[in-house]
């Protein structure tokens, strides 16, 4: 069934101490390489995806996904 929710697409869980959303730990590094990606586009103009995925230690597919999610940024 297409409307099963599986804890592997979770993007986050309630934390144990309060009946708040926190971001799952991968939802929480993806973010962080994500603005690691932005500082460092802004700081390398012109830069290739893989000069950036050897300078923040990613992988190139990586680096294009968050670059991906970041134009969404622009687009909204």
């Amino acid at each position: 069934m297409n409307g099963d929710l599986h804890i592997a697409d979770m993007q986050s869980f309630l934390d144990d101490d309060a009946d708040v959303m926190t971001p799952s730990p991968g939802a929480q590094i993806g973010r962080t390489n994500r603005e690691a990606v932005r500082r460092f586009f802004a700081g390398h103009i012109g830069c290739t995806n893989v000069e950036c995925a050897k300078a923040l230690s990613l992988s190139p597919m990586a680096v294009g996904r968050h670059i991906a999610t970041l134009r969404k940024e622009w687009i909204e």
